[in-house]
């Protein structure tokens, strides 16, 4: 089991659960490669803008040689690590207010998931995002009691995955499909899963290519059985 904790910083309380890492934390090699790839792709946000490169050429070996710290503790620093990758280190203003062991993220039972491969919520605003998945729970009618966005979806763990699916009413998701890897790894994780999960989307603002590929993604669902409401 690992432990997670909430915090409070300057009189705000932080939602989300981090994960609470210490000169004692052991980190699997698998764990790691995910961590530094979690961590290579905070940073290509930075630094990108629109699928455009904004470092120089010779920069991109060393933005994608990108470690994260915290996968290598150390003593007399404790590391609180989001589910994204993002972290900061614990230092004496910030209070720790609860406390969880789990062997994963904890997740509010009777969440949807969300599955999102950018490193934050923020693609459009959380409120916008938020609204925009409960109206596909509204649409399908499922009832979820909250989202859960797991982030940076594609650099998670089989079996992280697959044990936030089981108990899931909704898994939800929102792409332009020009990668397939994390489709890929949804579907296999929910055919290992065994949910009972809807999964839902919208092709309403999507045309030309990207119909195409949403068309191609949802036919390789289907062909492993798997129906997608859109």
């Amino acid at each position: 089991m690992n432990k997670y904790v909430k915090i409070k910083f300057n009189g705000k309380i932080n939602p989300l659960y981090l994960l609470y890492v210490d000169e004692h934390y052991k980190w699997t090699e698998e764990q790691k490669i995910l961590q530094n790839k979690k961590s290579i792709n905070i940073a290509s946000m930075a630094f990108l803008d629109h699928g455009q490169i904004l470092v120089p050429e010779d920069s991109i070996p060393d933005l994608m040689s990108i470690k994260a710290p915290y996968a290598w503790p150390f003593k007399d620093t404790i590391f609180l690590v989001y589910e994204s990758g993002h972290w900061l280190t614990l230092t004496k203003d910030i209070e720790i207010i609860e406390e969880v062991n789990s062997q994963f993220y904890p997740i509010e039972r009777g969440a949807a998931i969300v599955c999102e491969n950018d490193p934050s919520n923020n693609k459009w605003g959380k409120e916008t995002m938020d609204r925009i998945f409960k109206s596909y729970c509204k649409r399908f009618y499922v009832e979820a009691k909250s989202l859960h966005y797991m982030l940076s979806f594609r650099h998670r763990s089989e079996e992280e995955i697959i044990e936030a699916f089981k108990n899931a009413p909704g898994i939800l998701f929102d792409s332009s499909f020009t990668e397939v890897d994390w489709w890929e790894l949804l579907l296999r994780c929910y055919i290992k899963s065994k949910s009972e999960a809807v999964i839902m989307t919208s092709n309403e603002y999507k045309t030309g290519d990207s119909l195409k590929r949403f068309e191609l993604c949802i036919g390789m669902a289907e062909k492993a059985g798997i129906k997608i409401n859109y």
